[in-house]
This record gives C-alpha cells, sequence and structure tokens, in this order.
C-alpha cells in the first residue's frame, strides 16, 4: 500500500499541475523568473549543459557514461536515437525498456529546441516542442501505471538482463538532464514578453516529470536514493525554473 509520503506527493503535484494550468504568471514575476534562471549560467556551463555536440544534449559526461554502460546490454544495444524507440508492446514491457523509450524520443525534441534557440526563437515552435516533452512524460505514465497495475517478474529487465538500482538511476538521472537543461536554455533565451507564454508550460512539465518520478520510486524500492546524488547539479536549475515540486519529490536540499 502506498505510504502516507507518496500519498502526500500525488497530492502535492496534481495541486500544482492544477494552480499553474493557466497563464496567470504576471510580467513582474516572469521578468523575476528570467533572471534567476540567468543567474545559473555559469554553473550549467561548468557541467556542459550547454553542449549540442553529444548524444545526450545537456547530460554531464558521468550520467552519460553510466546511461550508455546500463542500456547497452549483452542481447540489446539500446542506443540513444530517434529509431531505436522501443515498441509500446505491454507484454515486454519493464521500468527500462519504457524509460529507455523516454529518453529516446526526448532525445530528438531536445536537439530540435536547441537548434531553434541558437539560430532564431520561435514561440510558437518552442511551443509545439515543449508540449511534445510533456506528453512523451504523461504516455510514459500511463504505461508505469499499466506495469504497476499488472506486475511482471521482469519488471527490471532490459535486453534480457535485469539491472541494477544504480543503472536505473542513471536512465531517470538522464531524463531529468535531457528534459531541464533544455528548458533552462529556453527560459535563459527567449524575451521577457515570450516567457508568458513558456513559463506556464515549463511549470507543467515539471509536475508530469514529478508524477512519474513518484510512480517509477513506488515500484522501484530505494531508487530515490540512488538518483538523488546524480542529479544534485540539477537543484540550482530546478529551483531557478520554480519547479520546487521536482526538488520536492527528488528530496533534494533547496
Amino acid at each position: 500500500m502506498p505510504s502516507f509520503r507518496i500519498i502526500s506527493l500525488l497530492t502535492t503535484i496534481a495541486c500544482a499541475v492544477l494552480s499553474n494550468a493557466a497563464p496567470t504568471t504576471t510580467p513582474a514575476e516572469v521578468g523575476n523568473f528570467g533572471n534567476v534562471v540567468g543567474s545559473t549560467l555559469a554553473a550549467a556551463d561548468a557541467r556542459g549543459f550547454d553542449r549540442r555536440d553529444t548524444d545526450l544534449p545537456g547530460v554531464p559526461d558521468d550520467i552519460a557514461k553510466g546511461y550508455t554502460d546500463a542500456v547497452h546490454t549483452g542481447d540489446v544495444a539500446a542506443t540513444p536515437s530517434a529509431q531505436d524507440v522501443t515498441p509500446r508492446d505491454e507484454e515486454a514491457q519493464s521500468i527500462p525498456i519504457i524509460l529507455v523509450g523516454v529518453t529516446n524520443q526526448i532525445i530528438p525534441v531536445v536537439r530540435q529546441i536547441r537548434a531553434i534557440v541558437t539560430v532564431d526563437v520561435q514561440i510558437d515552435v518552442l511551443v509545439g516542442l515543449i508540449g511534445q516533452i510533456h506528453d512523451i512524460v504523461a504516455s510514459a505514465i500511463v504505461d508505469i501505471r499499466a506495469l504497476a497495475a499488472n506486475p511482471v517478474a521482469g519488471v527490471l529487465v532490459l535486453g534480457g538482463r535485469v539491472l541494477s538500482i544504480q543503472e536505473v538511476g542513471y536512465i531517470v538521472a538522464t531524463i531529468l538532464y535531457l528534459i531541464f537543461t533544455a528548458l533552462d536554455i529556453v527560459v535563459r533565451t527567449v524575451a521577457v514578453v515570450q516567457l508568458q507564454v513558456i513559463a506556464p508550460l515549463v511549470i507543467s512539465v515539471g509536475g508530469v516529470v514529478a508524477s512519474l518520478l513518484v510512480e517509477v520510486f513506488l515500484l522501484v524500492g530505494g531508487l530515490s536514493v540512488v538518483v538523488v546524488p546524480l542529479v544534485t547539479g540539477l537543484v540550482a536549475t530546478l529551483l531557478a525554473l520554480n519547479l520546487n515540486i521536482v526538488v520536492h519529490v527528488l528530496g533534494l536540499p533547496a
């Protein structure tokens, strides 16, 4: 049975998402939102968040290596490319398969976001891409819940091998870095007037990612303890993006 803390987190997430469903952010708040995010630039650059010439854009080298080692199994190489998205076969689903599928779908979206903000900020295109990230994560939540409702023995299997909790942690951390470093770049790049459109979308993505984390942590005991030290480099970014709910779910120091 879910613990009180988990139930409380789910309630908090639902309230946070609902309260931010409408773009009610004031111009002053949006301006502050952008200024605070801009203050994270030096730290982000130091960890390579702005790098685009990589298979996992925005993911620090140590996390990227952990991800690559985890997903390259003896039977299947789950390489990070759009062509390798795992088919949605419920009978073959597992936590790693679902999460690697999320990663593979998000990578090309993140690349498009990074390409747009370096050339010409097209707000309508950015809105669509951020919406894609939201929908990809939301779809994964449906898959995770289906897996929870119909548990199988190989819940941590990928390519015929049972992954360790640490390996699953690297996959989760990779997803978080991919998403939030890309959103950080968007917020630091667009004009204040455009932030009035972008900010509510960023909050919405944060809410759905927080929900995904709760669902995964419910199924994989001890995973949150492994993930936290892998994503401490994201704390400043998450707080600057006003994604306190994600920080809360992870139990990161604010």
